[in-house]
């Protein structure tokens, strides 16, 4: 699913994403570095894969509502350059120990990110929480406010494991 309105390779469309486990850099992001590991990016749909798509670190733009733009960078991510669609994992970002509000004001949620006091907001659009992004300048990479959102770390989602909850659990959340 691509957004209508303003993308290309300096625009995009940062997609905050329950179901990805790696956060997806995709226009709207400058690449900075990748290393040498490689990941399959695969879809929906098993058959829906992308082989050997480059992980590395991308920064990307936000301008707030107060006209302000801050730096948003994504380490251990992967590289699609040239998709209008970037995805935002959550469990990556609150992994590294962001704050991500990922449920609609609608439904009792305030739809942001927090990070040392800084908030970033997401627009509800077609279901899915949603910010417009774009590729830094060069001065803004060395005069704009940066958030850091995921560890440089190797990022392994397989790490990332938690069993069912017990019966005990299930009890106390029901008094």
């Amino acid at each position: 699913m691509t957004f209508a309105g303003k993308t290309n390779k300096e625009n995009g469309v940062l997609i905050v994403d329950g179901g990805c486990d790696t956060t997806v850099c995709g226009n709207g992001f400058r690449t900075i570095s990748t290393s040498n590991g490689k990941a399959s990016l695969v879809g929906f749909a098993e058959d829906k894969v992308e082989n050997n798509v480059p992980i590395g670190t991308a920064v990307t733009v936000v301008d707030l509502p107060d006209g302000t733009a801050l730096l948003l960078q994504v380490n251990e991510g992967l590289i699609l350059t040239g998709n209008n669609n970037s995805l935002l994992s959550c469990n990556q970002v609150r992994d590294y120990g962001v704050v991500i509000n990922d449920v609609p004001k609608r439904f009792g949620g305030t739809q942001n990110l927090q990070v040392d006091g800084v908030v970033v907001p997401f627009e509800l659009k077609r279901a899915l929480l949603t910010c417009n992004i774009r590729v830094p300048t060069d001065q803004e990479l060395h005069n704009t406010p940066m958030i850091i959102l995921s560890s440089d770390k190797e990022w392994d989602p397989d790490l990332l494991t938690d069993g069912p909850l017990s019966p005990d659990q299930i009890k106390e959340m029901n008094n």
